[in-house]
């Protein structure tokens, strides 16, 4: 694909760097501009493995650029830059180490907004840290004596680590590199311009790179966290061991919340408070699901109400934040929204389920409160909206949004049900037993006009293959599922 116009060109690199890049700023906005400006008018004069280096940069950012604003390029636009830039990956032969993981990255931030996707992440980001351990990037001892020069080696080794942590976290895989082996120090809370200036660090700015130390200092916790609450799981401690080491990561999680920096003005999703608030909701979730899954521990029913109800909430909020940049124009489908809207959904409708079943167990009811029934339809439909505007877009996540249509449908009218019955024994008890006309205390309009959003036409239920399929379950001889260990 040959290059765009030079005022395309320009375009289509302020929409990359108005993008990802403000959580992983690991090009330089400097050096790509000296690379358009090499490619556009040829000087200086220059061919082989460093002209070939800069095409397929460019291409890459091209293709990044052109998803942030489909309307405007048409279909595969992104597709064929990004096809261009890897035909091109055969012949860059040996570069710079800074370089090869730069690479790395770009067709991992490509991969993470396309909707088709282009191969595994989690292999791609895992080849980059790779990289970075094999040329010292995770070491003090191999620091740059440039500060701009060190500066770009910690951005790029902190974007690659983030990466890493988020991939490895979602999937339940192993990180590549312990944090005990990690040495380099955090970026210099400056912008390029400040450092080449020699200013001092102001506290409390916001950079350009506020969010990768915010997001470094957040896959820490989470990844330390995980490492004890995994322990204690292992161990099977008891519950209330598991809910004060819970406890006090979430203190420190809101302490990170607390200390975060977020820009007064932003001009894109990664800069807004919501973005903060995903972050925020998606670890808190993370860290509660250790009480709130089953396990083989007896559980306090009334601790675990409490944690369902908790991990509800975040759930919810994670809804509302994509809602909220959405209608401010700041969001497109990326793989991350798709898979928060999704475990926010999914989440939503094991703990509307799970709720009334410790009641009952406990022998205290067996349906929702007034306001957790209102918390659970509205974020039902919250995620049912959410999933019909990104598969308008992302006909790929149909089969995914399907299901949760599916099942949505089937615990709404589990509640309805429930719910019903409760308000009916309710009524029968306060006028002495007797049977009278029913009764309704709580207004099932919303209730009712949900359910019917799920009940759409089209759906083919799912088989129990298909369930397992799109799960990763593990299907038995006698066709139950199982998660495979």
């Amino acid at each position: 694909m040959p290059l765009p116009s030079l005022g395309d060109a320009v375009q289509l690199v302020k929409l990359y760097f108005d993008a990802l890049h403000v959580t992983m700023p690991f090009m330089r906005q400097a050096d790509v501009f000296q690379q358009l400006e090499r490619l556009y008018t040829g000087t200086p004069a220059y061919t082989g493995h460093d002209k070939t280096q800069d095409l397929f940069q460019l291409h890459m950012i091209f293709a990044i650029g052109a998803m942030r604003s489909p309307g405007r390029w048409k279909e595969d636009y992104a597709r064929d830059h990004y096809l261009t830039a890897m035909s091109k990956e055969a012949h860059l032969g040996q570069v710079p180490p800074p370089a090869q993981i730069q690479n790395l990255l770009l067709v991992f931030v490509f991969a993470t907004l396309h909707d088709v996707g282009i191969a595994s992440t989690w292999e791609i980001i895992r080849q980059a840290m790779r990289v970075c351990v094999k040329f010292g990037f995770h070491s003090r001892e191999t620091a740059e004596d440039d500060r701009l020069q060190e500066q770009l080696r910690r951005k790029i080794f902190w974007s690659a680590y983030i990466s890493d942590r988020h991939c490895s976290q979602n999937l339940g895989r192993p990180v590549a590199l312990a944090e005990e082996d990690i040495t380099i120090e955090l970026p210099i809370n400056q912008d390029d311009d400040q450092i080449k200036a020699s200013e001092l660090e102001i506290p409390g700015r916001y950079t350009e790179v506020t969010n990768l130390v915010r997001h470094t200092l957040l896959r820490r916790l989470g990844t330390n966290a995980r490492i004890a609450l995994n322990r204690l799981s292992r161990q099977q401690a008891s519950l209330a061991e598991q809910i004060e080491t819970a406890k006090t990561w979430t203190d420190a999680l809101e302490a990170w919340y607390n200390s975060s920096v977020v820009k007064p003005t932003p001009t894109n999703a990664y800069e807004t408070k919501q973005y903060l608030d995903i972050n925020f909701h998606r670890e808190w979730m993370k860290f509660l699901s250790y009480l709130v899954l089953p396990s083989d521990n007896a559980q306090n029913a009334t601790a675990s109400i409490e944690h369902l109800w908790q991990y509800t909430l975040s759930a919810y909020q994670i809804l509302l934040a994509y809602q909220k940049q959405s209608n401010d124009g700041f969001l497109k489908p990326n793989w991350t929204y798709v898979q928060d809207v999704l475990k926010s959904g999914f989440g939503i409708l094991y703990c509307a389920v799970g709720i009334p079943e410790h009641r009952r167990h406990n022998n205290d009811g067996v349906s929702l409160t007034p306001s957790e029934l209102d918390t659970v339809v509205n974020g039902l439909k919250l995620c049912g909206e959410t999933l019909s505007k990104i598969t308008a877009e992302w006909q790929t996540v149909q089969r995914h949004a399907n299901a949760f249509m599916q099942m949505s449908e089937a615990v709404l009218e589990l509640i309805a049900s429930a719910t019903r019955n409760a308000t009916r024994e309710q009524s029968q008890a306060e006028n002495g037993g007797e049977r009278l006309e029913e009764t309704m205390d709580w207004d099932f309009d919303a209730l009712d006009s949900t359910l019917n959003m799920f009940q759409g036409e089209g759906i083919e239920p799912f088989t129990d293959t298909e369930w397992a399929e799109l799960f990763e379950l593990a299907v038995e001889a006698d066709g139950e599922l199982t998660v495979p260990i």
